[in-house]
C-alpha cells in the first residue's frame, strides 16, 4: 500500500484505527451487507476517531502481477485525494484465490489534544484545537443529553497556527455530542469532527452491526424525498414545534442543488456554478428572514439519511429551528446497483427581509449579563465609539468580504475626519446566523478595556447575506 500511494502522489498517514474500521468492514461484507451511515459513525466513535465519517473502497479482487496496476487505478479514479491525511487497509484471501481489500481513509483537518470520551460525573471538559490551513471561522457545536443544541464560536486568530483552548460545560449525565464545523473558501461550512462524550455513564456499547439494511435499488429519489418531508415535520412534533410548510419553490431550488451535487461530484453547500444558499435563494426571487441548509449523502433509506442529520447538532438545529416555516427538500440519486447513493438539500427560511431579532441595546446587556456571571468587569458604551462601529457596520455589512486590517484603517481614518478623540483604537468582528451567536462570541473575547461601542448591521451581499456583522471597538 505505501507503494502505490507513492506512486500516485499522495502523503496519507497510516491509522491503526482505520485498518480496525476496515477488519469491521470486511466482516459485513462476508454476507455482501452494505452499512448505513449510524453504523459507520457508531463504529468510528467505538474506534476513537475524531473525524465524522471515514470513506473507504471495497475491492474483490484476483491475486496476479496486474493487482497493484488495478489497485492504483481505482484510487486514482477518486476524487479530491489530497484532502484525505489518513489511511487503513486490510487485505482478506480465500480459498477461491481471489482476495477481499478494503481501504479506509478520512479527512483530518482538526487537531485536538487527548480527549476523554468518558467522564465519571459532570464538570468542564478543557482541550486543545486547531485547524488545517484553509478553514476559518470555527465553531463548536455542543447537544446535550436533552437534545438541546449551543453553538460557540472558537476563540483565536489564525487557528491553524496557534491552537485555542475550548472549555465546555458537561453539566448533565448522560451522552454529548460535539461537532466541530469551520468555513472553508469553496465549499462552505465543513464538519471536521463530530464525536459523543459520555458523563456519569458507560455509554453505549458498540454493536458492531449494519442496521437496518435496506435494497437501495428498490427505493426512488421520489419515495425518499417523500418520506424525508414525514419524518422532518414528524421529529418536530415529538419537540412541541409546529410543521414546517412545504415549498414548492424551495424544493425546486434543493433538488437543483442536488442534481448539481451529483453532477459535479461533490456535498456541500458551496456550489462552483451556483453559489451559496444566500445566491441561489436570491436567483429564485426568495426572500428570507432566515434561512438555513442541510445537506446529506447516503445509501439506505430516508430514515438512514434522516438519523444522520438528526445525530449531527449543526444539521439537527436547522430541523428543529423554531423560527423556520417553510422547507424544500430535493433528492437526487448517484451511481446504480448496490453502490447507488442518494444526495439530499434541505432548505429552510422564514419568510421575509432579514432582520436583527433583538437590539443592539439588549444584545449588549445579555453579553454584561454573562460576563458578570463570570467575574469579568462589566462593558460600558460610550458615544465616541459607539459613532465609530456604527459607522463601521454600515460600510463593512455591505461589502462581500474584508481583511480586519481595512477595518484597522477605517477606524483610525473616520476618527479623524470626525474628530473623535480616541488614544488607540481595537475591534473584534463577529460574523453569526443569529444574535445568540454574537452574543456567545463577544461574552466570551477578553477584552481589556471596560469602555466600547457596538455596531450590528445584516449583511448585504456576498454569500453571507442575511448573516449578522457585529463590531466592538474599544
Amino acid at each position: 500500500m505505501p507503494g502505490i500511494l507513492r506512486d500516485l502522489g499522495i502523503n496519507w498517514e497510516p491509522d491503526p484505527r482505520l485498518a480496525n474500521f476496515c477488519r469491521w468492514l470486511n466482516e459485513l461484507f462476508q454476507d455482501l451487507n452494505m452499512p448505513d451511515s449510524i453504523a459507520i459513525k457508531e463504529a468510528a466513535a467505538w474506534l476513537g476517531l475524531p473525524e465524522p465519517y471515514p470513506h473507504f473502497v471495497v475491492a474483490r479482487e484476483k491475486v496476479d502481477v496486474r493487482l497493484a496496476s488495478r489497485l492504483k487505478a481505482r484510487l486514482a479514479s477518486l476524487k479530491d485525494l489530497s484532502n484525505y491525511t489518513h489511511y487503513g487497509a486490510l487485505a482478506d484471501g480465500n480459498p477461491t484465490g481471489s482476495i477481499m481489500i478494503i481501504i479506509a481513509f478520512s479527512r483530518r483537518h482538526v487537531f485536538l489534544s487527548p480527549v476523554p470520551r468518558l467522564l465519571a460525573e459532570p464538570g468542564q471538559l478543557e482541550f486543545k484545537l486547531s485547524i488545517y490551513p484553509g478553514y476559518s471561522e470555527a465553531v463548536i457545536i455542543h447537544k446535550r443529553p436533552d437534545g438541546k443544541t449551543e453553538p460557540a464560536m472558537v476563540e483565536g486568530e489564525k487557528l491553524s497556527i496557534y491552537p485555542a483552548k475550548v472549555k465546555l460545560n458537561l453539566t448533565e449525565p448522560g451522552k454529548h455530542q460535539v461537532e466541530i464545523v469551520a468555513n472553508q473558501k469553496k465549499k462552505g461550512p465543513q464538519v471536521l469532527a463530530d464525536f459523543p462524550l459520555f458523563v456519569g455513564t458507560g455509554g453505549s456499547a458498540f454493536s458492531g452491526q449494519a442496521i437496518n439494511i435496506i435494497d437501495s435499488r428498490e427505493l426512488s429519489a421520489s419515495k425518499v424525498q417523500e418520506r424525508l418531508y414525514e419524518l422532518v415535520n414528524e421529529e418536530r412534533k415529538k419537540a412541541g414545534l409546529g410543521p414546517l410548510v412545504r415549498d414548492l419553490k424551495l424544493e425546486e431550488i434543493a433538488r437543483s442543488h442536488s442534481r448539481d451535487m451529483a453532477k459535479n461530484d461533490f456535498v456541500g453547500h458551496i456550489s462552483p456554478t451556483t453559489g451559496g444558499p444566500p445566491e441561489r435563494l436570491k436567483a429564485a426571487g426568495v426572500e428570507a428572514r432566515y434561512f438555513g441548509e442541510n445537506v446529506s449523502l447516503g445509501y439506505n433509506s430516508a430514515e438512514d439519511l434522516h438519523r444522520g442529520l438528526m445525530e449531527s447538532p449543526g444539521h439537527r438545529m436547522n430541523i428543529l429551528n423554531s423560527r423556520f416555516t417553510h422547507v424544500g427538500i430535493g433528492v437526487e440519486t448517484r451511481g446504480s446497483g448496490k453502490g447507488k447513493a442518494f444526495l439530499v438539500t434541505e432548505l429552510f427560511i422564514k419568510e421575509g427581509q432579514p432582520e436583527i431579532e433583538a437590539s443592539e441595546t439588549e444584545i449588549f446587556q445579555k453579553i454584561n449579563d454573562i460576563r458578570e456571571t463570570r467575574g469579568q468587569p462589566v462593558l460600558e458604551e460610550t458615544e465616541e465609539l459607539k459613532y465609530l462601529a456604527q459607522r463601521a457596520v454600515d460600510h463593512f455589512s455591505q461589502k462581500e468580504s474584508f481583511e480586519p486590517g481595512e477595518l484597522q484603517e477605517y477606524l483610525i481614518t473616520t476618527a479623524q475626519e470626525e474628530k473623535v478623540k480616541v488614544e488607540r483604537l481595537n475591534a473584534v468582528i463577529v460574523i453569526a446566523r443569529e444574535a445568540e451567536g454574537v452574543i456567545n462570541k463577544l461574552s466570551q473575547t477578553e477584552i481589556n478595556q471596560t469602555a466600547v461601542g457596538l455596531g450590528i448591521r445584516a449583511i448585504s451581499s456576498g454569500s453571507k447575506k442575511g448573516q449578522l456583522l457585529a463590531i466592538l471597538v474599544f
